[in-house]
């Protein structure tokens, strides 16, 4: 995809390397070798990664406002409270944590249905901006300013942080009552899909949260079924420290049966937005490959 260069060296340390699903949450996936595995539908692989893998990086689709600005401040609340949860400090996730939470889900909700612009200018008609050259572009952008070019063109990175924004606010206020279980495997582990569904954020291969659940243990029947949910919403991965750990059991009829359950809420308005995965090919023979850098 294409994306607008910075000046030579970016001397103002505008982020161009973006991630849907932050690092720090993709390392709590990683085995011991520091890296995660990933199950790559596009080219039918199984990847081994970092978590700064390249593969996980889009390129300056949101502006440094919404990176460095609101984004970052939903994403460090909660990699805190995340780790806070982890070493028991935080048993169940209630007031602040819960909006903590529902801020970050909402985050990732929408941000992994984000379209991708396929233009890196958008023109607004009946508006004029203001000659800017590229230095001017970056200081302003830098700190957190908006800005239009002349003839009434405009970033399209600009637009898609604030469209952002706005369903992230608006969904974060729908669910903020929302209080949050904390659920362990009992055996076998977690998978993390690339799209965030069925109100439940993973935390480890161990560990997710679970909303209006109260806290618990589920075993192999009802992991199973929560890997499957999540496998049938990836749109083009999904992670897990193991693929044939979190993968254990699953057959090609259940994959069947929990895509026809997605199709039937996507036909009842849930919004996903981008190729439906294709639930016959996920359980495809793959083929290994190692990255790791």
């Amino acid at each position: 995809m294409k994306y607008e260069k910075c000046s030579k060296d970016n001397p103002n340390k505008l982020t161009i390397k973006q991630h849907v699903i932050p690092v720090e949450s993709l390392k709590r996936f990683a085995g011991d070798d520091g890296c995660v595995q990933v199950r790559w539908a596009k080219e039918n692989k199984i990847l081994t990664l970092k978590p700064k893998n390249e593969f996980f990086i889009l390129s300056r689709v949101w502006d440094e406002r919404s990176e460095s600005g609101w984004m970052k401040r939903i994403e460090d609340r909660f990699q805190d409270m995340a780790e806070n949860v982890l070493s028991g400090q935080i048993e169940f996730i209630a007031g602040d944590h819960a909006w903590t939470l529902a801020q970050y889900f909402s985050l990732l909700y929408w941000r992994s249905r984000q379209k991708r612009q396929i233009k890196t200018e958008i023109q607004i008609n009946d508006l004029s901006g203001t000659h800017l050259t590229l230095e001017e572009e970056e200081r302003l952008e830098k700190n957190h300013y908006i800005f239009m070019r002349q003839d009434g063109r405009i970033s399209s990175r600009f637009l898609t942080g604030l469209h952002l924004q706005v369903r992230v606010d608006q969904y974060a206020l729908q669910i903020k009552d929302w209080t949050w279980g904390v659920i362990q495997a009992q055996a076998g582990e977690f998978l993390m899909p690339d799209v965030l569904s069925h109100n439940v954020v993973p935390l480890t291969p161990k560990v997710v949260l679970a909303a209006n659940h109260p806290n618990g243990t589920v075993g192999k029947t009802n992991l199973k079924k929560i890997n499957t949910a999540f496998l049938v919403y990836s749109w083009n991965y999904f992670v897990a420290r193991n693929i044939a750990t979190a993968m254990a059991g699953i057959s090609h009829k259940e994959i069947l049966k929990a895509a026809k359950v997605r199709d039937m809420r996507i036909a009842s308005g849930e919004i996903l937005q981008g190729p439906l995965p294709a639930a016959a090919d996920a359980l495809k023979p793959t083929h290994s490959e190692t990255q790791h850098h």
